[in-house]
């Protein structure tokens, strides 16, 4: 369909190069699926919830959805419905349900994973498989305002294909140069940071939990005031994740963000001074309440007081003529790997492993209890299953 990759390039810890990137991203499966896709003749229709499925006796007939939040209309479906709604990320509910109240404050990462193709397969007797299983929580920069260059990109037509064809003879400094901008952009912080001495604070300026325990600590933060956090290094930690081996994220053995590149790119996240109350000025927390703060956290480390958290093991304490500030972060589930039971022709299966008639479930909605951890592995079965479903579907009237 036109679409071209750079690739491959180390994506350990796989042993061979096997990572191959669209170019210049995600979206441009996007836009050649939907060109293919009006070019058949297929119809999308945008502002389109599906409420319910329709189900007059035992088979699935078709979809009610509601039309721009005023009208419910249904859709008659000869061959089959399809789901293929993504994940449930963004879902307090399910996630409640499936892994405990505890969790129902942190977000999804994608807004608009709400579980809404779960939910339908439940509604009508499918097997939902691994319900309880996440990437994440795990902590995670804000995004930058407004789009990045990277999003700016032509996803398709002229100019996306000569930058395809181009790729394969850029530089490499030009590459890695890309990857470490969407580094500071996407990646997570290392907990390495915390096990040398960083510590969380909130708006306040305060700190609200032991920073090395996991999940506890995204718990936590979605627990502050607008869930956000920030994590603070002294002239210590500053220097020491200013080179290798000490990273603040990284793709590994192919880019490493240190403190340098954080401050000149992501300026919106990352501010040094040489005082504290300079410093905390700059992002809008108390000053007192920081200076506070500190000097707890040292006598925690100098042994005269315990740590209100339970934090141990520190011996470094917080001090310098040179603090720096990223953030601020916020605690986030990215995906989920639970997914409705399906057998080998996607059909959703019921809780007696039978096939529900009519239905069928493809990506994140018909994992079938696969758990894809792993780059590029959500988006391979998306496209997979999907071809699939259709091969299965233009074959079978029944």
């Amino acid at each position: 369909m036109g679409l071209s990759f750079y690739g491959p390039s180390p994506e350990p810890p796989n042993r061979v190069p096997r990572m191959h990137n669209v170019v210049p991203a995600a979206k441009a499966y996007i836009a050649a699926l939907q060109a293919r896709f009006l070019e058949l003749g297929g119809e999308i229709r945008c502002s389109a919830a599906v409420t319910r499925l329709l189900q007059p006796g035992d088979r699935v007939e078709g979809a009610a959805a509601l039309i721009k939040g005023r009208k419910e209309v249904s859709f008659k479906a000869r061959r089959g419905v399809v789901l293929a709604a993504g994940d449930y990320a963004n879902s307090p509910e399910i996630i409640s349900e499936m892994k405990g109240g505890e969790y129902s404050g942190i977000e999804g990462i994608n807004p608009n994973a709400t579980g809404d193709g779960h939910l339908l397969a439940q509604s009508v007797g499918g097997q939902l498989l691994n319900m309880d299983v996440t990437y994440g929580p795990e902590l995670r920069f804000v995004s930058p305002p407004g789009k990045t260059f990277h999003q700016l990109l032509p996803a398709s037509g002229p100019l996306a294909r000569l930058m395809g064809r181009l790729m394969r003879y850029t530089p490499r400094f030009v590459i890695n140069a890309l990857i470490k901008r969407l580094l500071v952009t996407w990646q997570h912080p290392e907990n390495s940071l915390f096990d040398d001495g960083a510590i969380l604070v909130n708006q306040e300026g305060r700190r609200f939990c032991n920073e090395k325990e996991w999940p506890t600590r995204e718990i936590a933060i979605a627990r502050q005031t607008d869930k956000l956090g920030y994590i603070l290094l002294d002239r210590r930690l500053s220097d020491l994740y200013s080179k290798w081996p000490n990273f603040i994220s990284t793709a590994p053995k192919i880019a490493y963000a240190y403190t340098r590149d954080y401050l000149k790119l992501r300026p919106d996240i990352a501010v040094e001074a040489a005082l504290t109350d300079v410093l905390a000025e700059k992002r809008g927390l108390s000053s007192e309440a920081l200076m506070q703060t500190i000097q707890d956290y040292n006598r925690y480390v100098r042994g005269i007081d315990r740590d209100p958290f339970g934090r141990t093991g520190d011996r470094e304490e917080l001090k310098g003529n040179r603090w720096i500030l990223l953030g601020p972060a916020k605690a986030w589930f990215t995906t989920t790997e639970g997914g409705a039971a399906i057998d080998e022709s996607l059909r959703v299966l019921d809780h007696q492993g039978l096939p529900v008639p009519g239905l069928y479930a493809v990506g994140q909605n018909g994992l079938g209890g696969q758990i894809l951890w792993g780059h590029g592995l959500h988006i391979g079965w998306a496209l997979t299953s999907g071809r699939l479903a259709g091969r299965v579907l233009a074959r079978d009237l029944e």
